[in-house]
């Protein structure tokens, strides 16, 4: 075993990682390009450098934006003036920042860290302590009276006050009003014998009603005034059609996701696919218990209801009414049902064709906007847009370093599986123009997740050193349907490898590969799968690399179960099988119990501070491998964990598997 020293996602999802934009429709093809002059490739530091900066808002007069940056001596929040991007001030923020942050005036933001919630003038004066963990005004008891506070609502109408949840150690939750100049609170619910799940207030603030969760149902609770009580008026029921997945054993077969409540006092908004293989987005009248409009669907991606969710309503609060939704297909989007929205959303795409741009903030008065624009390329910009004057100016890049035009570009593409069934995936040739044909299969994580449309160091480091990259949303990828979701159950090492194999087959048709320089490298489920793949079919991969891999998935399932991580327990048994009655078909499909199969040459990298899988798997798997004289590396790294954090170490790893796959690569046969 290689042990290397270093500095120091997903608990249930023990298997993460994703990326990646461009200009080709789906199921296009492309013809390689012709080979390009070098250029020299961006490094690798600056394509792993990360952002400094985070949580950006908007004033509600629209006058200054603001955001937290990171600096080594610790966190600060930076003002801007949106008229002119003029930098007004910077507020220390001490070494731990914000967890969020909300304007509430346009002087005044309130914000939430360690649990507790404090307010400060956008100056940095008048900075107090709103609500505290444990205020011995409330008693002696310190477990009865420790807690944890979150923001819950702003409460427009009223410019002295904010709604705040907290929990209690039982995970108990009560609203609470505060004075955001006083600090008084006025405790308006708080009802520990009723096992509520949680209080959901309404976009003007109320407290409407109480959502308790039991084995078969989801509960609504609300105040009936003439009992003095709140009493369940709407059970909805998990008959299979209603399943809301809040388990983990039906977390994968969900049925209806609560998105977010309406105005009034009867509708929420819900992702359903009762009626459907896919997601779509409706309102559903509460007391009446019935769906009385569909808002969005979408006939090829899930609209909401997904596992990693990101499809989300855009609220405009002063006008009381929704204005938009943000969804994910080939790549981010927006859909607008405003007019004014779709508008000032046409002219942004006009300055920045190539971006996904993303409005995500506006003053009351909607003519000040903040915009996050983002590519394949560019790990994002934020903006400020004033529809008045068309204009669009930066206030800060992510990675201000980075030269897109060096870059890979990212082309969308399908293929259909051996049984027909249509794959979406993203391909980056190489920039040196991939005439090697030499290719990099990167599967994603999870591997109940998907890849997207984003910046991608990994994939970037790899396409500008000469491979193309291909990666794919194989069955069990979450965003394609129900039917395309669920296949992926009970399959992690069938159904999964072969649409991975057939994406390669894919590749090759289409001269992106040839036989000999074909490679793969994965990061947990993905590394699962690169070893698993190498396991099915040994003829196609000339070398593996997995990182953060669950080598012995019975030893998974006892690890969550002896940590009491129930939902991770009860998710993996029914995605993967049951350790009591299916011990041995839980090993066929570990790599641990697949040893004599591996005949590629493989490194595997774990982290020794793992917490999601153990590094105990990867020393047996080391055993496991030197006892049948494998051309095998086990790397394990000093103070990491699952998804490692220090940039050093990451640079190993990819620098590292970059010789490695040099390494094996054969020639072709003329």
């Amino acid at each position: 075993m290689i042990r290397t020293t270093g500095t120091a996602i997903l608990a249930c999802l023990f298997f993460a990682f994703s990326g990646t934009v461009n200009s080709e429709e789906p199921g296009t093809e492309s013809v390689t390009a012709e080979k390009a002059s070098p250029v020299e490739p961006p490094s690798i530091h600056v394509l792993l450098k990360k952002s400094r900066n985070s949580l950006f808002g908007i004033s509600p007069d629209g006058s200054k934006a603001a955001f937290m940056q990171w600096a080594p001596n610790g966190y600060y929040m930076i003002v801007h003036a949106t008229a002119d991007g003029e930098h007004i001030e910077d507020i220390p923020f001490g070494r731990q920042p914000p967890r969020t942050w909300r304007w509430l005036t346009d002087r005044r933001i309130v914000y939430s860290r360690g649990g507790e919630v404090f307010a400060v003038d956008i100056d940095g004066t008048n900075h107090m302590k709103l609500l505290s963990n444990y205020d011995e005004d409330r008693g002696k008891n310190y477990r009865k009276n420790l807690r944890v506070w979150a923001v819950k609502h702003l409460l427009p109408d009223d410019p002295e006050h904010i709604l705040a949840e907290s929990w209690n150690v039982d995970s108990d939750p009560a609203i609470v009003k505060v004075n955001i100049y006083t600090g008084e609170e006025e405790e308006l619910v708080f009802e520990p014998k009723l096992d509520i799940d949680h209080w959901s207030i309404d976009r003007d603030g109320d407290v409407r009603l109480g959502v308790r969760y039991k084995k078969d149902e989801l509960q609504f609770l609300a105040f009936d005034d003439q009992s003095r009580k709140w009493t369940v008026y709407d059970d909805y029921s998990q008959d299979g059609a209603n399943t809301l997945g809040h388990t983990g054993e039906t977390y994968l077969t969900k049925r209806v996701s609560l998105e977010s409540f309406d105005y009034d006092d009867d509708h929420i908004y819900m992702a359903t696919n009762r009626d459907s293989d896919r997601f779509k987005l409706v309102k559903y009248n509460v007391r009446d218990k019935r769906v009385v409009e569909d808002i969005y669907a979408s006939d090829r991606y899930d609209i909401g209801g997904g596992q990693l969710e990101s499809t989300f309503l855009l609220f405009d609060d002063p006008n009381e009414r929704v204005v938009g939704l943000r969804i994910e297909e080939e790549r981010g989007k927006s859909v607008w049902f405003d007019e004014r929205f779709q508008r000032y959303q046409e002219i942004i795409d006009k300055h920045r064709p190539e971006y996904d741009n993303r409005i995500f903030d506006w003053s009351d008065d909607t003519k000040t906007l903040l915009v996050f624009s983002y590519s394949d390329v560019d790990p994002g910009r934020y903006s400020v847009f004033h529809p008045d004057t068309k204009s669009l100016f930066t206030i800060a890049i992510n990675n201000e370093e980075l030269d897109p035009d060096i870059l890979a570009r990212t082309q969308f593409i399908e293929y259909e599986a051996r049984d027909n069934h249509t794959i979406h995936g993203y391909l980056n040739p190489a920039t040196d123009g991939g005439g090697d044909k030499r290719l990099i299969v990167l599967p994603h994580g999870g591997p109940f997740a998907r890849d997207e449309w984003y910046f991608n160091a990994w994939v970037q480091f790899f396409a500008t050193r000469g491979y193309n990259v291909l990666r794919m949303n194989f069955r069990g990828s979450t965003g394609y349907g129900r039917e395309h979701l669920v296949s992926g159950i009970r399959n992690i090492d069938t159904l999964m490898i072969d649409d991975i194999a057939d994406g390669v087959h894919w590749a090759i048709q289409n001269n992106y590969a040839e036989p000999g320089k074909i490679f793969i490298f994965g990061h947990s489920y993905g590394g699962y799968s690169a070893l698993m793949s190498t396991v099915k079919y040994p003829d196609l991969y000339a070398a593996a690399v997995s990182w953060s891999a669950p080598i012995d998935i019975l030893a998974q399932l006892k690890h969550y179960k002896k940590n009491d991580t129930y939902f991770a327990y009860e998710y993996w048994k029914t995605a993967a099988g049951d350790p009591r009655r299916e011990k041995a078909a839980l090993k066929r499909l570990s790599p641990l119990y697949n040893v004599d199969g591996l005949s590629v040459p493989i490194i595997a990298f774990h982290g020794e501070l793992d917490r999601i899988i153990p590094e105990e798997q990867a020393a047996a798997f080391e055993e496991a491998l030197d006892d049948a004289g494998k051309d095998a590396e086990v790397v394990i790294i000093d103070n990491e964990g699952h998804s490692f954090a220090n940039n050093s170490n990451i640079t190993y790893v990819l620098e590292k598997t970059l010789r490695f796959f040099a390494k094996h690569e054969k020639e072709t046969a003329p």
